[in-house]
């Protein structure tokens, strides 16, 4: 009797999961039909953008508790991959996209083998000195426009040459499906073996190995997870601005600002990094219109918000909703 009501309870528990993923699949579908405001679509595509970012880091930080500063190198290799080819040898960006996570794979490998002797702090570091390497090797790079950039020349509007000129919607669904794609990737992982070996590494990397856990591997495999993500939100960036240069999609302070994303929502699970997306990035939007731009406002906010939940409620907002859910639902 027991198990069978605690196999009811299960059964209902997943039931309203799969209701309320399915409500917010559906909002997000009519959404477009709603709001006409072309800066609200576009504070969304940017949450899509990020929450992309913070799902990609959160497969190599949260999961395997390897703290990378890197994404932002993924993210600018699959924006850079893309417009040279789009640029420079006529190559449909929907080939440069896959190109660029191709690309970000073998990069994040060779990477991977040079820093993953390193732990903590120390690989953290590794992958802060490298990414400041590459961003200056970009610059002096005349070929891929150097510090100048590269502008992303106006084509006929439709999906095949992935511009929409008179409205955001198409941006919207192009940006949505890949973020559709990074959540179930993310959901297969963490419901996966491969997720629980993550997991283990994270808890104890040494223990993880006496269970005959290849570790390195593991770790490796799961750095090329994230870098492939990254870039395929970094053809999409190209793609929806037109124009790229090293600052706008290499700089340290991206990277930065998706680790600021996954701790405020929740590291290591699945809904911390698109929370914390939609939490920040709205009100990074909203704070940049209101005083004119200013980068130190919403910097200042976003480390007061870090630090105040840190000290409250380090496991991130996810864990201040489950807490409100359970406190609603004895209600």
């Amino acid at each position: 009797m027991n198990k069978s009501f605690t196999e009811l309870t299960h059964s209902t528990i997943n039931n309203n999961n799969i209701l309320k993923v399915a409500i917010c699949v559906a909002f997000l579908i009519a959404l477009p039909v709603f709001i006409k405001n072309a800066f609200l679509l576009h504070m969304v595509i940017l949450v899509f953008i990020y929450g992309i970012l913070g799902l990609s880091w959160n497969l190599i930080g949260g999961y395997t508790g390897q703290v990378s500063f890197m994404q932002a190198i993924f993210f600018g290799i699959g924006a850079y991959t893309s417009s040279v080819l789009w640029t420079k040898f006529g190559v449909s960006p929907w080939v440069g996209i896959f190109v660029g996570a191709c690309i970000a794979v073998i990069i994040s490998i060779f990477i991977g083998i040079l820093v993953f002797r390193l732990k903590g702090h120390y690989f953290a570091i590794a992958t802060l000195a490298l990414g400041e390497i590459i961003i200056t090797l970009v610059r002096r790079w005349d070929f891929i426009g150097g510090a100048t950039g590269l502008y992303i020349p106006m084509e006929e509007e439709g999906l095949i040459n992935f511009q929409f000129h008179n409205s955001k919607i198409g941006y919207y669904y192009v940006s949505f499906g890949l973020f559709i794609f990074a959540v179930l990737l993310s959901y297969t992982i963490n419901n996966s073996k491969l997720g629980y070996y993550f997991k283990a590494i994270k808890e104890n990397d040494v223990a993880a190995r006496s269970l005959g856990i290849d570790v390195t591997r593991n770790k490796l495999f799961a750095f090329a997870l994230s870098a492939s993500i990254a870039a395929l939100a970094g053809t999409f960036y190209a793609q929806y601005t037109l124009y790229i240069d090293p600052e706008s999609v290499l700089s340290i302070t991206i990277s930065l600002q998706v680790c600021f994303i996954v701790i405020l929502g929740g590291v290591g699970t699945i809904t911390g990094p698109i929370i914390g997306a939609a939490v920040l990035i709205v009100l990074q939007q909203f704070v940049s219109a209101y005083f004119g731009g200013s980068r130190a406002i919403h910097l200042i906010i976003y480390g007061g918000s870090i630090i105040l939940l840190q000290v409250f409620e380090p496991d991130g907002l996810v864990a201040i909703y489950k807490k409100l859910y359970k406190k609603v639902m004895k209600i």
